[in-house]
């Protein structure tokens, strides 16, 4: 499988990526490794910074879909059922695909957690022009409105 040692990037306390082949050798194993990732609650939250209202409603912005979409990079497509799952997704989200161009011209599909309002839209990802397609797009939250005490 070419490119999947380079796969995978961790963006939050990895000192190190490595790749499948390396995980599986006596020399990996006997290396101390105890690592610096930690998380919290607060790096699941979408950062407001990156997703104003403006740009959440926009209908223009390319990077919308990206900078407002927290679990775009998170898997969704479920290979035993052969369905995009929305359930693996966060509330207001769906599961969406997009079709990527590698550096060898190769096209394949990607899946990732998607704010439902950007199903069938373009953006941007990796610096190409994208179409978000959801196969089986959840239905958009409403909030009910509280009646006034």
């Amino acid at each position: 499988m070419p490119g999947l040692p380079n796969h995978y990037s961790f963006v939050k306390g990895r000192t190190h990526t490595m790749g499948w082949a390396q995980y599986r050798t006596a020399d990996f194993a006997a290396t101390d490794d105890t690592g610096t990732c930690s998380l919290s609650l607060s790096d699941l939250v979408a950062d407001v910074s990156l997703c104003p209202a403006s740009k959440r409603d926009s209908t223009t912005d390319m990077n919308r879909q990206k900078d407002c979409s927290p679990k775009l990079t998170q898997s969704c497509y479920d290979s035993t059922t052969y369905r995009f799952a929305n359930s693996n997704c966060p509330t207001g989200n769906s599961c969406a695909r997009w079709i990527e161009t590698g550096p060898n011209g190769a096209s394949f599909y990607l899946d990732g957690c998607l704010l439902t309002q950007y199903c069938g839209t373009t953006g941007n990802y990796k610096g190409r022009t994208v179409r978000f397609d959801c196969p089986n797009p959840a239905p958009t939250v409403t909030p009910t409105p509280q009646p006034v005490p």
